[in-house]
């Protein structure tokens, strides 16, 4: 997109023209607005916060739509109260969107921005943004002004004239070059024609966390110069270009990233490194294999042959290899230290290795392509410790409930744009994939990423996955030094921790399953996706449901994560367990988590209860979601309500 078409250019003053559509918590106020009503003004209580991209644009549109004008049809109809309907935004001709805090969370996808530059929106003002919709945004030339500009954008409402340069005055250098140079793309072309250079000078000697010291190793000033063996030091703030080690993509959001690429490029593009990157087909696995899913599978099919870059085919006998982010985390060479970039919000899962797996949307993804790496500015780390030993009945998926649900993160946006970084002893008791759910729902606090520090886990999984000696696995090992500095430490004693349920609507939003035990009929129990499909998980739910018969108001789907996971628990016997139970068994994908495929809720009063990691409203269907740990599914299926284990 050329930005400055879209915006204006540095020497003209920005007006704002056209109409405002207040999202308000009042319902009634926004109909009211799409009627023709005009409001001037509206306090920033009554604007609604944590709007999430589910929202913005449904994850059924995302897979139903081919153009962005389809696309934007379906603007804001995922908002809570439904009160926008499908068209409607196409047709009302607003030019700005005003929300509260927090918009933009929740996945990467670059449809959101889309749809709104597809019904002319050109400014989008909330309270604070989150990363990957407000770097969307920027590269389809969609301003956002933040609420911590209280006057600059009471001037901008107010319709006065801002200069250009005022309004993108919070940019840093290399944000202003891109808008320069029209677009991101274009500015990717520059810099491999070596018509512009961006370089990193090394800060001041100082102690750095595990991604600044990443960070530091993969600096590289130009495309051509990729061995570049990076910098002594970064500190928060700087920008910089890495080196990427490994990229994965997927079919759903190919089209917007092909696309891309082939417009600034040509058709017949070729990833520059295509050795480094992986493709998958999984997010639409689950889905009838109807014309649209094909269209996307076929378009990336042909792409990535082009390159002859790999690709984990759909079969529809056998589904997929796995969710990419599993199978990336079990298949893959993705060592400790690297370097990975995927176009998927959950790439953070990968930190669990102790890599820097970087969540990007379709447009940094296609530029990542093109470049072999990528822009980022370094960003500011929480450290968690944690400590103690998990009591029985608890396990990671409590632990990560608990830590979004703490105020300081879920009132406050203290984790808006951080690092979790996840370290302590305790981490050597916690099995490797339950830490791999600590990174892969970091993004739930709007994190930056999540990283774990190795710990014995760490190294049994490397030893096993790649035949490694402890020693070879050591010299690979990152580790934060001793002093350095983080935006805020949080001690947490696993001792205190009990089995938490995030209630509908955010995955914060979790309170102690105590609280709300017995008196929640559930209609439909979900085990599975990147998050709860693992083979541990499997066992925990099989234990539980061995002998005992699912509550015939419950539909239960069981589902492992990869292809690996699906025949070893067979082999095991599980999968006659659950099919005793009364469960239904479904194949590896990116299913009901993103509402494509079976155990999606479809009206409005169904109750789900899942261990999967986004409860927002619609993510997973037309009902109610409540987010809990394996056990807590698996003993809520069988009694018809959440319960506890304990209950059985």
């Amino acid at each position: 997109m050329n930005m400055e078409k879209q915006i204006g250019s540095q020497n003209e003053a920005i007006k704002l023209q056209g109409k405002v559509l207040f999202l308000t918590k009042d319902p009634n106020l926004i109909r009211h607005q799409l009627e023709g009503s005009v409001l001037t003004h509206v306090d920033e209580g009554d604007l609604i916060d944590f709007i999430s991209t589910d929202n913005i644009i449904p994850s059924a549109a995302c897979y139903s739509s081919r153009t962005p004008q389809e696309l934007g049809d379906h603007l804001l109809t995922g908002l809570t109260s439904q009160v926008i309907r499908r068209g409607e935004m196409r047709e009302a001709g607003f030019e700005a969107v005003v929300a509260g805090k927090s918009f933009g969370r929740g996945s990467s996808r670059e449809h959101a921005p889309l749809a709104l530059d597809a019904c002319g929106i050109k400014f989008v003002l909330a309270s604070g943004f989150e990363r990957i919709f407000y770097e969307n945004c920027q590269n389809y030339g969609i301003m956002t002004i933040n609420g911590h500009h209280p006057e600059l954008r009471r001037r901008f409402l107010n319709r006065e004239p801002i200069p250009f340069d005022q309004l993108i005055s919070g940019l840093n250098p290399l944000q202003k070059e891109i808008l320069l140079h029209k677009g991101l793309l274009g500015f990717s072309q520059a810099r491999l024609e070596g018509k512009t250079r961006f370089s990193t000078e090394s800060a001041v000697a100082r102690p750095m966390t595990m991604v600044e010291k990443i960070i530091a190793r993969h600096v590289v000033q130009q495309p051509e110069s990729q061995e570049t063996a990076g910098i002594d030091y970064v500190q928060p703030g700087q920008t910089a270009f890495i080196q990427i080690n490994h990229g994965y993509g997927y079919e759903l959001q190919s089209p917007l990233w092909i696309g891309a690429l082939r417009k600034e490029f040509g058709e017949d593009y070729r990833i520059r490194n295509p050795q480094n990157f992986t493709f998958f087909e999984d997010h639409l696995a689950l889905l009838e294999n109807d014309s649209t899913s094909q269209f996307f599978r076929q378009l990336q099919n042909d792409f990535a042959s082009l390159s002859e870059a790999q690709v984990y085919r759909y079969d529809p006998h056998k589904g997929v290899e796995g969710i990419c982010h599993s199978v990336m985390l079990h298949k893959h060479d993705v060592f400790p230290g690297e370097v990975i970039v995927g176009n998927d919000s959950h790439t953070c899962t990968l930190g669990a290795l102790g890599a820097l797996a970087i969540g990007k949307g379709a447009s940094e993804f296609a530029a990542s392509l093109a470049t072999g790496d990528i822009a980022v500015v370094v960003p500011e780390t929480i450290r968690f410790n944690i400590a103690g030993r998990m009591p029985a009945g608890v396990t990671a998926k409590d632990l990560i409930l608990h830590i979004l649900a703490m105020p300081k993160l879920r009132d406050s946006g203290l984790g808006s744009g951080r690092v979790f970084e996840f370290g302590g002893i305790a981490l050597s008791d916690i099995p490797f994939d339950e830490q791999a759910v600590l990174t892969n729902m970091s993004i739930e606090g709007n994190a930056y990423t999540g990283i774990i520090e190795p710990n014995e886990q760490t190294i049994s999984h490397l030893a096993r996955r790649n035949k490694l000696s402890r020693e070879e696995i050591s010299r690979i090992l990152v580790r934060s030094d001793r002093n350095a500095q983080y935006a805020d430490v949080i001690d947490i004693d696993l001792n205190k921790l009990e089995p938490m349920v995030a209630m509908p609507g955010d995955p914060q939003r979790g309170v102690p399953l105590s609280w709300v035990k017995n008196s929640v009929p559930v209609d439909i129990a979900y085990i599975g996706s990147c998050t709860g499909g693992n083979l541990e998980d499997l066992q925990k739910a099989a234990a539980i449901l061995n002998g005992r018969r699912v509550d015939g108001n419950v539909q239960l789907y069981v589902q492992a994560n990869s292809r690996a996971v699906y025949q070893t628990a067979k082999s095991l016997g599980l999968f006659d367990i659950f099919e005793q139970s009364g469960a239904r068994i479904l194949m590896p994908g990116c299913g009901a988590c993103m509402n494509a495929g079976p155990g999606s809720s479809t009206n409005e009063n169904q109750v789900t209860i899942s261990d999967t990691n986004r409860n927002f409203y619609g993510r997973m269907g037309k009902g109610n979601t409540f987010l809990a740990n394996v056990e807590v599914v698996a003993a809520s299926a069988i009694r018809g309500r959440i319960s506890s284990p304990k209950d059985l």
